[in-house]
C-alpha cells in the first residue's frame, strides 16, 4: 500500500513497480519529469491493483525553502517550466543541492535570509532582479538583468545594460558586456581574498 504521500522523481513515473498484485496506490501527489497523478504508475505486471485518487503537485506559495527546492527546480538547477510565479522568495540556508541556480526566463528572485553554500546564481534570461542573497558561487547576469543587495564570491555580467547596485564582491569581477551600470554611490565593494 502506497497512500498519502507527495512522490517526485526525475523519470517518466514517480512509482515504478516490476511486479504487484493487490496494490493499493491511492492518495499521493504524484509528480515526475514526464508524467503526473495517476498517470505518474507504472506497474508492469500483476492484477488487482487499485491506482486512483493520485494527484499532481500544485504550487500554493512562492517561497522555495531546501526542502521544498525540487519542487521549483529541476535537478540541474534550472527553473521548472510549469512555475507559474514571476517572484520567487528563497528562505534560509540552501546547500547539497545543485552547483548553480539557473533562471532562464523573467522571474524574479529576493532572497529572505538566504544563504547559498556553494552555489551560484546564472540569470540567462532579460529582466530579471536578483536580489538579498549570499551566493556562495557566481552570480552571472545576462542583459537587462539587475543585482542589488547581495554578497557573492564572484560577479560575471555578459549583458549589456545590467544594473549592479549595493553588492559586496568577494573575488572578481568579470563583465563581456557593455554598458553595465556600477551604482557606486550605493557601495559596491571588491575585496581580495
Amino acid at each position: 500500500e502506497i497512500t498519502d504521500n507527495t512522490i517526485y522523481t526525475e523519470g517518466k513515473y514517480a512509482i515504478s513497480l516490476l511486479s504487484a498484485d493487490d496494490a493499493v496506490i491511492t492518495g499521493n501527489t504524484l509528480y515526475a519529469h514526464e508524467l503526473k497523478g495517476d498517470e505518474a504508475v507504472y506497474i508492469a505486471s500483476g492484477s488487482g491493483n487499485t491506482v486512483e485518487g493520485n494527484l499532481p503537485f500544485t504550487y500554493t506559495t512562492n517561497v522555495v525553502t531546501n526542502d521544498t527546492f525540487y519542487q521549483f527546480f529541476i535537478e540541474s538547477g534550472l527553473l521548472r517550466a510549469e512555475v507559474p510565479y514571476n517572484q520567487l522568495i528563497f528562505q534560509g540556508e540552501f546547500s547539497d543541492l545543485v552547483s548553480v541556480v539557473t533562471i532562464d526566463r523573467d522571474v524574479d528572485i529576493v532572497g529572505d535570509g538566504a544563504v547559498l553554500n556553494g552555489i551560484g546564481i546564472t540569470v540567462s534570461a532579460d529582466g530579471v532582479e536578483v536580489s538579498n542573497f549570499t551566493i556562495g558561487g557566481t552570480l552571472t547576469l545576462a542583459a537587462n538583468a539587475t543585482a542589488f543587495n547581495n554578497t557573492v564570491n564572484k560577479l560575471t555580467v555578459s549583458g549589456s545594460y545590467s544594473v549592479v547596485d549595493n553588492n559586496t564582491i568577494n573575488t572578481t569581477v568579470s563583465i563581456t558586456g557593455s554598458n553595465v551600470l556600477f551604482n557606486l554611490s550605493s557601495s559596491v565593494f571588491i575585496l581580495p581574498r
